[in-house]
């Protein structure tokens, strides 16, 4: 290869380069805002209803709630499953039997 055709692939291959990883570092931190964004509005929510509702809140129960409500929204096929169910799940051996095919879902 000639000096000149290392230059040329240096010149073009530097602003790829530089664009690549200022690229990846700009995506990762717009990423991580939107993400934390999205926290802070829960976190503001959960706690407006903590100090405003008119009886004690247990922080627990409505976490549990949230989440099997951000689960139900995603589709009808999710759903939010309590350590307890999940181990239940888990230690079924054998799958019920005598399914029919029917699929109910919740109405909206």
């Amino acid at each position: 290869m000639t000096a000149r055709t290392r230059l040329w692939v240096l010149v073009v291959s530097t602003p790829v380069i530089a664009f690549t990883l200022i690229g990846g570092y700009l995506g990762q931190a717009m990423s991580r805002d939107e993400t934390l964004r999205s926290l802070r509005v829960f976190e503001d929510v959960m706690q407006l209803v903590v100090d405003n509702y008119v009886e004690n809140v247990d922080v627990r129960k409505a976490m549990r709630g949230a989440m099997r409500g951000l689960t139900d929204g995603l589709d009808v096929d999710s759903t939010f499953l309590s350590p307890e169910l999940v181990k239940a799940f888990e230690s079924r051996d054998t799958p019920a039997s005598g399914e029919i095919g029917v699929e109910l879902a919740r109405g909206y």
